[in-house]
């Protein structure tokens, strides 16, 4: 898949989530794969899947040995830290939210903004933090919105639940929780960076 889209010019960041800690009560998928690019070249790549003849191609094959559930989400990056790496190997924590009721999309935003800009809600140990929006096919996923922070190994992750645990970052989420959201709670993945796409 990946030199299929050397091949035909429409390189995009493409990850693979794994499973980790994961409630029960959701549906447990094998693993997530994430294609990110920007609108314009979602738009090339889903053409030249459905299209060309080395996108059927794929297609077909892709049917055979997996079954898939495609839907489109918007990522909102909000603070990254460097730049991940083909082959990368990193730990994924994701929480899914409801926006709670009288609180307005604005009024979260700004709550996120003012987190961003003391180096996200992570004590500086996650180096990517955004929130995925469902937009098309995703409608029932587990929450209008979900926090996505990424950390560059499980000691990373772990001195982050450290400070989360012991050192007063619980009640940050408490009280995001009652004010601005409710969230489900945190779902662990291990994240393998399979291909960059430069300056997306």
């Amino acid at each position: 898949d990946v030199c299929s889209s050397d091949l035909n010019d429409v390189q995009r960041t493409f990850v693979r989530q794994t499973p980790l800690m994961f409630p029960r009560a959701l549906e447990r998928p094998t693993y997530f794969d994430f294609h990110l690019g920007t609108h314009e070249l979602t738009g090339q790549v889903w053409k030249k899947w459905l299209r060309s003849e080395d996108g059927r191609k794929l297609n077909a094959e892709w049917q055979k040995i997996a079954t898939c559930r495609v839907v489109m989400t918007t990522l909102f990056r909000r603070y990254a830290e460097g730049e991940p790496q083909a082959g990368d190997q990193r730990v994924v924590r994701i929480n899914w939210c409801n926006k709670n009721e009288g609180k307005t999309w604005d009024q979260l935003r700004e709550r996120h903004d003012l987190a961003a800009q003391s180096g996200g809600p992570s004590n500086g140990e996650a180096v990517f933090w955004g929130l995925i929006v469902p937009r098309v096919g995703g409608q029932d996923l587990p929450g209008d919105f979900a926090h996505v922070m990424t950390f560059n190994d499980m000691e990373r992750f772990m001195a982050y639940q450290r400070w989360f645990d012991l050192e007063g970052g619980s009640a940050s989420y408490g009280d995001y929780n009652s004010s601005y959201a409710t969230c489900l709670g945190p779902s662990i993945f291990v994240e393998d960076v399979i291909h960059i796409t430069p300056d997306l």
